[in-house]
């Protein structure tokens, strides 16, 4: 019986394909679970089709007038809204340059062994993941 801790991992990648070659190497190693999801801040909304002017038309939502989404509930809303960048006066800059968080969408999940931590952490940063 094996009594070694586990430990989870999460970590996040810009595209499915770099969260899955990561995936390939920690199974190199001897990880067994593992875990890629998609992410995004706009999950409950939907693109809309048409323009509305802002003086004379109707608008529903920030959203719609910064991101062109329409909210599918009014709880999407408001989340959507209290973004930094849904009022149009942040740069898109941050720690790690332009875009970036907004952009890393795919979580890597991963139980392991105790042991088997650091060596892990340091595939997926390797692999480009944000630990």
């Amino acid at each position: 019986m094996n009594t070694e801790k586990e430990r989870a991992i999460l970590s996040w990648f810009k595209s499915r394909s770099e969260a899955e070659k990561a995936v390939r190497a920690l199974q190199g190693i001897g990880v067994e679970t593992t875990q890629v999801a998609e992410t995004s801040a706009y999950s409950h909304v939907e693109e809309t089709d048409h323009l509305m002017n802002p003086i004379t038309g109707h608008i529903p939502s920030l959203n719609s007038l910064t991101f062109g989404y329409m909210p599918t509930s009014r709880d999407a809303a408001i989340l959507n809204a209290v973004k930094p960048d849904a009022s149009g006066m942040t740069d898109g800059m941050d720690e790690f340059g332009p875009n970036s968080l907004t952009s890393y969408n795919y979580l890597l999940t991963v139980v392991t062994k105790d042991s088997l931590v650091e060596k892990s952490v340091d595939i997926i940063k390797q692999q480009g993941g944000l630990t």
